[in-house]
């Protein structure tokens, strides 16, 4: 709060003492402190009590006040209330200054707003595990942890620790990869948070694994190629000339076909690439040959075909 210092008066006028000025109440993470200005006598030590009235106190105690024994008859400008008040509570607090039989006026404050910073945090990297330190802030708080994997529209995990041990496990980490933390703290009792603490980001040891259900896919694929390529010729030979052995020319598109899917399964261009396969390979579909020529693919005079 602004610190206001009153003018300094002689000693022979302290009966006309006055009140204290700037009086303000400080309250952080909880801990409360009530401040003033010095009141100033020239050659003599000024003297301050406190006290306070709550809302027991002025509803079934007749407006009574109650001492705070620590401040009773101090020399300091700022007096510790934490363990006197609660900040759930509407309380009132006043002081005044004392020299010898001279008492001021009371300085009366009501009201105060408690602030809450952010807690102080380590991030801990233990092998593939993310661990965080926290600072304890006391009974009244506690804290929650953001934290997740560090890549595009990544989903963030929460988890709300009430009690603060040495060390807290947040989660298991993927080889190479890099997570972030941050916190807050909460105080229940008046339904306050702070802020977050500044991103804390660490790297799991180790080195990211490539996925391995592609090369899976992709091996497996390999392994059905040659059943189904000599599946297919087998089906050609017994349909079209059941007693020919299949043509060179068939033999040869077969094998450049087999080896074309070998490598589309390989570079995962067979999705991109299937509807481009030339039909001009394919000697059934040209307009150049037909069944009723067999000589132009060069078949055995003894094959007869199966259709007209």
């Amino acid at each position: 709060g602004l610190i206001e210092t009153s003018p300094s008066i002689p000693a022979s006028q302290y009966a006309l003492l006055p009140a204290p000025q700037g009086i303000s109440i400080l309250s952080t993470n909880m801990k409360h402190f009530l401040t003033w200005s010095p009141v100033i006598v020239q050659g003599a030590t000024v003297r301050y009590s406190v006290e306070f009235q709550g809302e027991y106190e002025r509803e079934y105690a007749n407006g009574s006040w109650i001492p705070i024994s620590e401040c009773s008859l101090t020399t300091a400008t700022v007096c510790n209330i934490t363990e006197d008040i609660s900040a759930t509570v509407a309380y009132k607090l006043r002081v005044r200054a004392e020299l010898g039989a001279s008492r001021s006026p009371w300085a009366t404050t009501k009201g105060f707003f408690t602030s809450l910073t952010p807690p102080e945090l380590r991030v801990v990297v233990d092998g593939h595990h993310v661990l965080v330190e926290l600072a304890d802030m006391g009974p009244s708080f506690q804290f929650r942890v953001l934290y997740w994997k560090k890549e595009p529209k990544v989903q963030e995990h929460s988890k709300v620790m009430k009690e603060v041990s040495s060390v807290v496990h947040l989660d298991t980490m993927e080889a190479g990869a890099e997570y972030c933390v941050k916190a807050q703290t909460h105080v229940e009792a008046i339904n306050r948070s702070s802020s977050f603490s500044p991103t804390q980001c660490v790297r799991a040891q180790g080195e990211s694994q490539p996925s391995l259900l592609l090369p899976c896919s992709g091996h497996a694929q390999i392994l059905t190629l040659p059943f189904l390529t000599w599946k297919i010729s087998k089906i050609f030979q017994y349909s079209f000339c059941p007693a020919a052995v299949l043509p060179d020319t068939l033999v040869t598109f077969f094998t450049v076909f087999y080896w074309v899917l070998v490598s589309w399964v390989f570079t995962g261009a067979w999705s991109r690439q299937k509807k481009q396969i030339p039909r001009k390979l394919y000697p059934f579909q040209s307009e150049e040959l037909s069944c009723r020529d067999p000589a132009a693919l060069n078949w055995p005079q003894s094959c007869h075909c199966l259709w007209p």
